[in-house]
């Protein structure tokens, strides 16, 4: 029971990393290098990270969240070796979907619909910063949990 959960598991968690790297990469530089003029209604790099949030995000956030649930239920049911790498694997993961979640996402879509209205530039700046800081702990934490599912795996 625990590979037929742990293998979708780390294929999701590998799919979502290599997403997050890509977006933190070659995305986010095109609208926040620029900001508050990168912000505004026409920009068409603005259009393409709401866009993906919507199409793509979503559900690859819903799939490895629901992924990492039932890792973390099957985790407490494997034997010893394999069950501290899945279940730190599984809560490490949920803790960065509740990032997502909680602060990125919301805070992308405050920036992006809104165009940083009423914010003043250094404002805007700020928080661009601050989201991108989060967000390379956020790809960290990722790793570590996909590392950790991959030794889980070795261990089944």
């Amino acid at each position: 029971m625990a590979r037929l959960v742990l293998w979708p598991f780390v294929v999701a968690l590998g799919l979502d990393l290599g997403a997050g790297i890509y977006e933190a990469r070659v995305v986010v530089p095109l609208w926040a290098e620029g900001v508050p003029q990168t912000l505004a209604s026409g920009n068409p790099y603005g259009r393409v990270a709401v866009t993906a949030g919507i199409h793509f995000w979503a559900y690859m956030t819903s799939a490895v969240a629901v992924l990492a649930l039932l890792a973390l239920v099957s985790g407490g049911l494997a034997p010893v070796p394999r069950r501290a790498w899945q279940v730190c694997s599984a809560v490490a993961e949920l803790a960065a979907v509740a990032m997502t979640l909680l602060y990125f996402r919301p805070t992308l879509v405050n920036l992006f619909l809104g165009h940083g209205a009423g914010l003043s530039a250094a404002t805007v700046a700020f928080t661009v910063g601050r989201w991108i800081m989060w967000n390379r702990v956020r790809i960290v934490i990722s790793f570590f949990a996909w590392g950790a599912a991959l030794r889980a795996l070795t261990l089944a």
